[in-house]
């Protein structure tokens, strides 16, 4: 069968399995190479894009089923980002984590069907002691099932493999992998000498010897030589997650676990300080105060120090309104007011209590130890806007500081509200600027 057909057809079994990983598959650039020793494996180390390395020779000695179920491998290796990571050390039982956790049971079953090379795959089964599906997300982290590994070698440390200056002795202490490769390949040529080997036989035997060079801890330097971090193929990949996130059925026969563990993997993780910082950037003030450290635009240099010449504030002027309904518990309400005190050094902050109704509002230019809480009552943010319009006042941006139980239409200029919420409760659907007070308290107090 020719490589490119072969190539298609798996391609075909992997994308009627899971959908979603037509997405990858089209993101990576396969490239041949000629180095014997090579199997198959990623490079993340070069370019923009993945590359899916291989060899035709060991490609040949593969089924279209069993080549579909290594490059699913290496597509979900992919996905969960362990080629673009830190590599553990040893190297050889980091590889053998990956594979544990990138193997799937659904498409190992149906690939390597009445095949005994089907124990040379690694299995969460078999790791685990356990169903695949009753394993937690939690517990298929590279790190963890790194550790596990780690773990059982500290306990019987014959299992290492230690280096011996007598071959004989190292080959003694080789891996259980190693052990089943060995057994597999005995098995086969015992058979071979009994009777003569019909086509079908010695195609699973070129098949097993293959994956038997594929798995082994020899070929392990080779199979992650160009693993390396790369920002742009995980922008890539966590992109690609997004936008299959909404179609559950691209998942496939997938297993939920597996599917939380690429949710988590590719979720973004965002510095609410800083975001909220481009909230104050966004609505910069345009006012300029007098100094006389700067000389006069149409004067020039001879009249610095004499007449003002002028500068921009360099600050926002904001306003900082915290609900104070009878919702708010006490201990939220402080930490709305450690907030506020926060951004003192950030904007020119103003300040104010409201419920149903905006009270009095206080520049506030100093820490003071204790605020009095007015109101108590319902919660209507709209009296906020209605007490600016009333009283001419204007800021470049307001903060509401509340749990969110409330319906607010769009007010004008909603670019310039932000929302922080104190519960679990989401803002309403206008609001560009919407962050969770837990978070950005993280990011204050460090």
């Amino acid at each position: 069968m020719d490589i490119l057909e072969k190539f298609a057809i798996a391609q075909k079994l992997i994308v009627g399995h899971y959908p979603m990983l037509s997405t990858f598959y089209s993101m990576c650039n396969f490239t041949r190479i000629t180095e014997k020793n090579i199997t198959l494996r990623l490079n993340t180390k070069t370019g923009a894009s993945p590359i899916i390395e291989y060899n035709k020779d060991f490609i040949d000695s593969l089924r279209p089923e069993t080549l579909a179920l290594l490059i699913s491998i290496e597509l979900f290796r992919l996905i969960l980002h362990h080629p673009t990571t830190r590599l553990l050390y040893p190297i050889k039982y980091c590889y053998r984590s990956s594979n544990v956790i990138c193997t799937d049971e659904s498409i190992l079953n149906y690939a390597m069907e009445d095949y005994s090379a089907k124990d040379l795959f690694p299995s969460k089964k078999s790791f685990f002691n356990k169903n695949q599906d009753s394993i937690p997300p939690e517990s298929l982290y590279l790190e963890y099932v790194f550790g596990l590994m780690i773990k059982d070698i500290d306990e019987d440390p014959n299992d290492d493999g230690k280096e011996s200056k007598e071959k004989d002795k190292k080959q003694s202490n080789e891996s259980s992998n190693d052990e089943k490769f060995d057994e597999l390949s005995n098995q086969l040529e015992n058979n071979s000498e009994e009777d003569e080997e019909s086509n079908e036989e010695v195609e699973r035997k070129k098949e097993t010897d293959a994956l038997k060079r594929h798995f082994s801890d020899d070929n392990v330097n080779d199979c992650i030589e160009n693993w390396g971090e790369n920002s742009l193929i995980d922008e890539k990949i966590t992109q690609g997650v997004e936008r299959i996130s909404n179609n559950k059925k691209m998942y496939g026969t997938l297993s939920d676990n597996i599917k939380q563990l690429i949710e988590l993997k590719n979720r973004r993780e965002y510095d609410p300080r800083a975001i909220f910082s481009k909230f104050v950037t966004s609505v910069f003030s345009v006012a300029t105060e007098f100094t006389r450290m700067r000389p006069p635009r149409r004067l020039g240099q001879d009249y610095t120090g004499i007449i003002y010449g002028s500068r921009h504030k360099m600050k926002a002027k904001v306003l900082i309104a915290l609900d104070s309904s009878g919702s708010m518990e006490d201990s939220v309400i402080n930490e709305g007011i450690f907030f506020m005190q926060s951004a003192l050094k950030h904007a020119d902050v103003y300040f104010c209590w409201w419920d149903t109704q905006c009270y009095d509002i206080t520049h506030e230019k100093i820490m003071k130890p204790k605020y009095e809480v007015k109101g108590r009552g319902g919660t209507n943010p709209q009296c906020i806007i209605d007490k600016l319009k009333k009283e001419k006042l204007r800021f470049d941006g307001i903060v509401v500081i509340s749990d969110c139980v409330f319906d607010w239409y769009e007010p004008p200029k909603r670019e310039k509200v932000c929302i922080v919420s104190t519960s679990h409760m989401q803002g309403p659907k206008w609001c560009k600027w919407f962050f969770k007070l837990e978070d950005l308290l993280k990011r204050i107090k460090k």
